[in-house]
């Protein structure tokens, strides 16, 4: 089994001395497609009242007043006169402990994330049509001022010098004049080729800007065909709800973008979206169970005599028989002591890998029996957390 320990940040505030924090998985450096609330921020010479919204910007966070005639109470202080609703709609899919289930909502979204020496990137409860992975090079890129070539008055195609051209990022120009994509040329990304509508005239200087990608990766938001317990076990008509790109090339400074294309309907939802470097904590045995414990309550209400189910949702529980060597037992054990209390996300191994048993999780338990002097073997519960 893998793992990896998803990169963080912290959010802060500090109103009368006294700082406020929030942590959550690392944001994107850009972000496109969705919008956030239009709640006002927080003016603590404002007056107000029941029902009222305000955000708090620095915790990326939306309060509810509770209480009439409030004025000058910080929203994170004062838990009987604001409640927390939540992060704003972009800061959903960041969530580590608030807030589970949530998603960021949006149309065609475009993500810009800061994956220097990541190798992976995991997205869970997402809805989308298909995904575009781009690695960007930021020793390399961007590109700019390229001489393309010159016009001849009878040639449409140029070559740029690179290949996996990213996304809606080139800016092409005949004699300094900005040409329009899809209007004056067309472009094909993988083969970094740009055709033009009409020749450019005899003479005429081609230059361009853009970026280019060392990897590029698609994924399909459908499950068609699958023939094998490699891949998702839905049926074909059955959309994935979680994507993890495993062994993306390591850069010292880099970026991953993420495209989302919602297809006909425009609508991509996000639950979660973690990065980091994958790790090795042991292998994934036969008898690994996945189970799924709902957490609703029966609730008797004693006037009516009647009952009602309050709906807490599920989560998803791990139970992993995992082996390592003798030899391993400290370096294991420092791996374990190093992400126990805090969400991880945990990829079964190539040689079983059920992708449903793929969970942003935490350690219940894992104990390490000294009882063979070749192996150890050990049952660890795995608690999902998204």
């Amino acid at each position: 089994m893998r793992y990896v320990q998803p990169r963080t940040t912290i959010l802060s505030v500090t109103d009368n001395g006294y700082t406020y924090t929030k942590t959550v998985y690392e944001a994107p450096a850009n972000i496109s497609g969705v919008t956030d609330e239009t709640y006002p921020n927080y003016d603590p010479a404002a007056t107000y009242n029941t029902g009222d919204y305000v955000i708090v910007p620095e915790l990326k966070t939306i309060y509810r007043c509770a209480a009439d005639n409030v004025s000058g109470v910080f929203p994170p202080s004062d838990q009987s006169k604001w409640i927390d609703w939540g992060f704003v709609n972009s800061y959903k899919m960041l969530s580590t402990d608030e807030q589970i289930g949530a998603q960021s909502v949006g149309e065609n979204i475009t993500l810009e994330m800061p994956f220097s020496r990541c190798d992976t990137v995991g997205l869970v409860n997402i809805h989308f049509a298909q995904l575009l992975l781009e690695l960007i090079d930021n020793d390399k890129n961007p590109i700019t001022g390229e001489i393309v070539g010159t016009g001849d008055g009878t040639t449409t195609t140029f070559q740029l010098a690179n290949t996996n051209i990213v996304k809606d990022s080139e800016t092409i120009y005949v004699n300094s004049v900005v040409q329009t994509r899809d209007t004056d040329y067309t472009i094909d990304n993988a083969l970094g080729q740009i055709t033009f509508t009409t020749a450019p005239a005899d003479g005429a200087a081609i230059t361009a800007d853009y970026q280019f990608a060392d990897e590029v990766r698609v994924v399909s938001g459908r499950d068609i065909g699958c023939i094998s317990f490699s891949e998702y076990f839905y049926d074909e008509i059955k959309e994935k709800t979680r994507v993890i790109a495993t062994d993306i090339k390591w850069l010292p400074n880099a970026t991953l973008r993420l495209t989302f294309d919602g297809g006909t309907e425009g609508v991509v939802k996000i639950g979660s979206i973690v990065i980091g470097s994958a790790r090795d904590l042991g292998l994934t045995l036969y008898g690994t169970e996945l189970s799924f414990e709902d957490k609703s309550k029966i609730q008797n209400d004693e006037f009516t005599n009647t009952r009602k189910v309050i709906r807490y949702g599920h989560v998803r529980v791990l139970k992993a028989k995992v082996v390592f060597d003798v030899p391993d037992f400290n370096v294991v054990a420092q791996k374990v002591g190093e992400i126990v209390g805090k969400n991880v996300l945990f990829i079964p191994d190539e040689t079983d890998r059920f992708s449903e048993m793929t969970n942003i999780a935490y350690i219940e338990d894992f104990s390490m029996p000294i009882d063979n002097p070749v192996k150890f073997e050990t049952t660890t519960t795995i608690v999902g957390v998204a």
